[in-house]
Order: C-alpha cells, then structure tokens, then sequence
C-alpha cells in the first residue's frame, strides 16, 4: 500500500512538473531587417531604411534541433509579436522557410531544368537565422532576423 502511495504521488509530481514546463507561455517580439535586392544600387537613404529594424509580420519556423529532424513549430507575427506556449528548457533555431519536405524534392526538379540550384536551395533551408535559450524564468524572448536577397536565384538587372 506504502508503494502504490509512493508511485502515485511520484506520477503526479511528474506529471505536473511535465505540464508546468511545456504549459508556460513565451512572448515573442521579433524585428526584422533586410537587404536590398533590386536592381540598380540605391541611394544611401534607401539603404539606411533597408537596415533599419522594424516590427516583422510573417511566419517563423522554430525546432529544437539544428538539422530540423524534429517537427518544428511554425509562429505566426503581427507587427512584430507572438506569443505561444508549449516550449521546454533548451536551444531553439529558428528558419525562416518551412522545412522542405519529400515532395519539395520533387518539385525542385522542375526547378532544376530552369536552372536554378537546388543544393543551394537546400543549403538554404537548413540555415537558421538565429538560435535563442530558454531557461526556467524565461518568459519573453526579443530578437531580430534578417533577410537576405536569394542567393539561390540570379541578381535582378
């Protein structure tokens, strides 16, 4: 009987501990900035505006492995804030693709008769943008990503 208690009440301690980890909920406020990917070089206000930080709208891909073998969570921010719960303790990486897939590969084929580089497309995918920590007092995360131009397709004209 002594046991069954003492295995009772180790499940529930567990269980809880389990529930309170992964039942927390994370802000997130993220900025973005990015390069210019046009054509002809721009003028220095413009540049200046590309670098500057600001409220980013879109989707984030976070996993808890760098090489993406987990499912991943996908975010979605508004003006810059997020908020989502279900995070343990550990090192996250965020992409700013969604993991390719099977039929990706397959459709990357076609995109292989236009030329376009799929190891770089692939190499790409797997690149995080940025790793952040989460710790037990953990209860917003502030960031800031930045875009690239495609290094995958041609430079505009």
């Amino acid at each position: 009987m002594k046991y069954s208690i003492a295995i009772l009440l180790i499940t529930t301690l567990l269980v809880s501990c389990k529930s309170k980890n992964t039942a927390r909920t994370i802000k997130f406020n993220v900025d973005k900035t990015e390069d210019y990917c046009g054509g002809a070089f721009p003028e220095e206000e413009i540049l200046a505006e590309f670098r500057k930080p600001k409220p980013y709208s879109g989707k984030l891909y976070v996993h808890s492995k760098e090489d993406r073998i987990d499912d991943g969570i996908e975010l979605v921010f508004v003006e810059g804030k997020c908020t989502a719960s279900g995070f343990s303790d550990g090192i996250y990486y965020v992409f700013l693709q969604p993991k390719m897939t099977p039929k990706d590969h397959i459709e990357n084929q076609k995109l292989l008769e236009q030329g376009i580089d799929i190891g770089c497309l692939e190499g790409e995918n797997m690149r995080a943008s940025l790793r952040f920590e989460i710790v037990p007092s953990t209860k917003s995360i502030s960031a800031q990503v930045h875009f690239i131009c495609d290094p995958c397709t041609p430079p505009r004209p």
